[in-house]
Order: structure tokens, then C-alpha cells, then sequence
């Protein structure tokens, strides 16, 4: 749990767990980051084909976005937290070259949480709920 910033109190899941999904070494991983690399490749095509403007929108998991906080506030929050964050940031910068090298169009959603987070609004649940709520939206 975090609650070293009250208004931001919140619950993250098991980060082992997410790290599974993340783990770049993990040949299953690789293969699934190709896939997604290649539908939205597909998309992109399909869409230009008719004159239909694509665009990708990133949105992190729920600790990426409070990833800036806890490290303020609690700096010696769960180790395994920042390595998930710091894996999730792999991750994005493999996208983010995916892009830019295929002239896929992109939005990171980041920079918006913060400010969310900076307005004092939180944008997730205080559960484990790594969804956005309605002011995340």
C-alpha cells in the first residue's frame, strides 16, 4: 500500500505478477510484443488505404503512472515496484522505436496523469484496480 501522500492512498498488485508480462528476456514476451508490433503495423496500412488517419495512445499500468510520487515520498517502497516500473519503461521504449521507425503516430498518455496527479485528482482507484477511473479518462 501507499499512503505516504493521503489523497493519492492507493493498493498495486502483486508487481512480480505484472513483471511476468514485461520480462523482455522471455521468449513468449518477444513473440507477443512482434504480434502487437505487427496488427498495429496492419492497422496503420489498412486505415491509410482509406484515408483514415492512425493513431496509437500509450497508457501505462497503474504504478508506471505513480512511479514519480513513490519515489518522492517513499523511496524505499518495494523494490520489486520500481523494477516493474523500470521494466514497463523497457517496454515503452521498444514501442517508442517501433514508431518512430515505421512513422506510426503516437500519444503518450503519461504526461496527462501527472498532470491529474499535479491538479491533485487521482486518476486510479485506491484498490488494486489498475484500471483509470472516470477522472483518469
Amino acid at each position: 500500500m501507499f499512503d505516504s501522500v493521503p489523497q493519492f492512498r492507493t493498493v498495486f498488485r502483486d508487481p512480480t505478477r505484472d513483471m511476468l508480462a514485461l520480462n523482455v528476456k522471455d521468449a513468449r514476451i518477444r513473440e507477443g510484443l512482434r504480434i502487437t508490433q505487427a496488427v498495429i503495423s496492419s492497422f496503420k496500412e489498412s486505415l491509410g488505404k482509406k484515408n483514415i488517419n492512425f493513431l496509437v495512445v500509450m497508457i501505462h499500468n497503474k504504478p508506471y503512472a505513480y512511479s514519480k510520487m513513490v519515489r518522492n515520498f517513499d523511496p524505499d517502497f518495494e523494490p520489486a515496484f520500481f523494477e516493474l516500473v523500470n521494466m514497463e519503461q523497457q517496454v515503452t521504449r521498444l514501442f517508442v522505436e517501433y514508431f518512430d521507425d515505421n512513422a506510426i503516430s503516437y500519444i503518450d498518455a503519461h504526461p496527462f496523469m501527472q498532470s491529474r496527479f499535479s491538479q491533485g485528482i487521482p486518476p486510479y482507484t485506491m484498490s488494486d484496480d489498475h484500471h483509470l477511473n472516470s477522472a483518469g479518462v
